[in-house]
């Protein structure tokens, strides 16, 4: 519902909380939202990433092409 109760055409929110997610396997980012991705909360997580390529760590979130309306935060990002 909106704030004065009515209806709205507004998504909520999808929520990524309280996971130890560890980013492996030739993956990119631990959180990958993009390609039109919209409307995520993650926060309270702890996001373990080793990105290909590099040694150790990369990137624990992505949001891009499209992707919007994405907030990210309160996460442990280790490596």
């Amino acid at each position: 519902d909106g704030a004065d109760g009515a209806g709205t055409v507004m998504k909520r929110n999808d929520t990524i909380s309280f996971n130890w997610i560890l980013a492996n396997y030739h993956s990119s980012m631990a959180i990958d939202n993009d390609d039109g991705s919209c409307y995520y909360d993650t926060h309270d997580n702890v996001l373990i990433n080793a990105a290909f390529g590099t040694a150790f760590g990369g990137y624990s979130l992505k949001s891009d092409f499209g992707g919007h309306s994405n907030y990210h935060h309160d996460n442990l990002d280790l490596f």
